[in-house]
């Protein structure tokens, strides 16, 4: 599979949105990967593909075949699990990578109603098949993303993005996701209710489900840039309590042990983690 990453170049929308991910798959040949919970969330419009997303206790898992609608779309994060993706069909399709709450720069529609959704694009900006059109037809990564912004900008309806978490984020990054939700709430001189709420509305997750995702995140850093020599190591760096609440959470996020992941997980262009499945 043809997988292009193009980092946002408009600096206003550098403030909403991360990047943009192209994959390309032209063989019907099946092609599977996971990737791992992040803080980002992405918009993945399909042209001609039939999207069966299923997520509980048991499994986290996207599937894609061929379809008869031009486009579709669905909303894809908060991930608390692995996230595998299978293919099973030809694929074109584009991903818009919002940073924590940029996707409230564009729409006020609640989360919940977008997760629930297989039209999100169409929810988030109305009909828009055209621009679609224009976009797909166009098959130079760079280019689309120039489509894509041009796009986007005319499309801001607010530039807060949020404005009332900014502070909980900062802190919450700045610790590496080693904060209670109690010692954030404080250091914010506001309740954990009201704390709470804000985050529900402005992110779509709950203070807890953040901190622990962004905790999760900076381990994996780690293992990726291959800083610690030991699990020990490994453990000491992440602020983790000991080893076995560090392989629990680290677990129960990939499916897997730190030292198991880091011999199969790839780093695509120096911004996608994933494990391309044998």
């Amino acid at each position: 599979m043809k997988t292009s990453i193009v980092p946002v170049q408009n600096s206003v929308l550098k403030a909403y949105i991360q990047y943009f991910i192209f994959f390309e798959h032209d063989s019907k040949a099946h092609f599977s990967y996971q990737t791992f919970p992040n803080t980002n969330l992405c918009l993945a419009i399909y042209r001609e593909n039939k999207v069966e997303y299923k997520s509980n206790k048991n499994e986290n898992i996207c599937i894609v075949g061929s379809g008869r609608n031009a486009y579709s779309s669905r909303l894809l994060g908060f991930h608390q699990q692995p996230f595998k993706v299978d293919i099973n069909a030809s694929l074109d399709q584009i991903c818009i990578l919002f940073h924590p709450a940029g996707l409230r720069a564009f729409s006020n529609v609640g989360y919940a109603e977008l997760l629930d959704q297989s039209e999100v694009f169409e929810s988030i900006f109305g009909n828009q098949t055209s621009i679609l059109e224009f976009i797909f037809e166009n098959n130079d990564s760079k280019a689309r993303s120039a489509l894509l912004e041009g796009f986007l900008i005319e499309r801001l309806i607010s530039t807060d993005r949020g404005a009332a978490v900014l502070p909980a984020l900062d802190y919450i990054y700045k610790r590496k996701g080693d904060v209670t939700v109690f010692n954030l709430a404080r250091s914010l001189k506001i309740n954990e209710s009201t704390l709470y709420r804000s985050f529900k509305a402005v992110l779509g997750q709950s203070p807890k489900e953040f901190i622990q995702t962004v905790r999760f995140r900076n381990v994996l850093g780690l293992l990726l840039a291959q800083e610690c020599k030991s699990l020990t190591e490994l453990t000491y760096s992440a602020m983790f309590y000991d080893q076995s609440h560090l392989i629990k959470d680290f677990k129960s996020r990939t499916g897997t042990v730190p030292n198991a992941l880091s011999q199969k997980i790839r780093l695509e262009q120096h911004a996608l983690a994933w494990v391309i499945d044998p």
